[in-house]
């Protein structure tokens, strides 16, 4: 136990070390917002569908389509488990801060934080498995995600989810696995050059983000404690009982779980900014939770390496 726990750590303080130069940079003004959102951009559109396809063209992989289903499957059950009960522990909240908190309980930031963990602690098969989460996840952001601030079913849009590059990065991926293609090795190593940042420029987001939030007045928040409590802990929890429950073990248990473990996702205050006028608190939660899953997430991995 201790020995995962020390390995767990070191692979989280690392990533910590990456965010608090992400800090600095914002702090000193060596990032400012044109540049974030070009290197989102960059993140979003480009480094996360090469990790993908990088990942599903790993030698294990081939053998493996099946876990992957298996890994979407639990995910689907899983984000549901999460929506409802988001649903139910914010009905009784003001209307203008529902959404906000429910989103913050139910999206979890499983790309931006997610791939990294995972190939820290998994290896390649770390995306290809957490990718059935994020193919997921991704869906749910554009449909039940909109609807928990529009009220509006006309809101949903199946096209924005599908013609999103992570979720295309899937499908296609998938269809080569299935098809048993492998990509010429001077397109295989471009892909794999792009991927290999994937884990440090996010967190340098990530910290550049905190950066621009006023931190103590987030702490001071027991609204904002009390919900970042139930996402990065009650939660997961709740999804290990589930996923164990569904048969769910090895490294897709652990995808599945460091997905779950994830703060709140970035899309949370983008849209926030775009459907409410709520975009200050939902990025006060963003960084709340990002800080306090440095603690939480080590402490769930290593429960789920133990029960794995």
């Amino acid at each position: 136990m201790l020995e995962s726990f020390l390995i767990v750590i070191e692979k989280v303080c690392v990533l910590f070390l990456l965010l608090l130069i992400g800090y600095f940079c914002g702090k000193k003004q060596a990032l400012n917002d044109e540049a974030v959102k070009c290197l989102n951009s960059i993140i979003l559109n480009l480094v996360i569908p090469c990790t993908v396809i990088s990942g599903f063209q790993s030698d294990k992989a081939s053998g493996l389509v099946g876990e992957l289903l298996l890994c979407c499957g639990y995910s689907v059950v899983v984000i549901a488990v999460f929506f409802l009960l988001a649903f139910l522990f914010t009905r009784k909240l003001p209307e203008k801060e529902r959404p906000i908190y429910a989103l913050s309980c139910s999206l979890t930031n499983c790309s931006f934080m997610g791939y990294p963990l995972e190939t820290a602690m998994i290896g390649p098969l770390g995306i290809f498995y957490g990718s059935g989460f994020v193919a997921v996840m991704n869906c749910y952001t554009f449909t039940l995600g909109y609807l928990f601030f529009t009220h509006d079913r006309k809101s949903i849009s199946l096209k924005q989810v599908i013609t999103r590059p992570a979720i295309l990065s899937v499908l296609a991926s998938l269809g080569l696995l299935i098809a048993k293609i492998r990509l010429p090795s001077v397109i295989l190593t471009t892909v794999d050059y792009l991927a290999s940042i994937c884990v440090p420029i996010p967190m340098l987001i990530i910290g550049y983000h905190l950066s621009k939030v006023d931190l103590l007045k987030a702490v001071r928040n027991k609204r904002h404690c009390l919900y970042s409590a139930i996402r990065l802990l009650l939660l997961p929890l709740i999804a290990l009982g589930v996923l164990l429950l569904l048969g769910a073990k090895g490294d897709v248990l652990m995808a599945a779980m460091i997905a779950s473990s994830c703060p709140v996702a970035t899309v949370v205050t983008i849209l926030a900014g775009q459907l409410s006028n709520q975009e200050s608190m939902a990025a006060e939660l963003n960084a709340l939770q990002t800080l306090c899953s440095m603690l939480t997430i080590p402490l769930l991995v290593t429960l789920t390496a133990i029960v794995a």
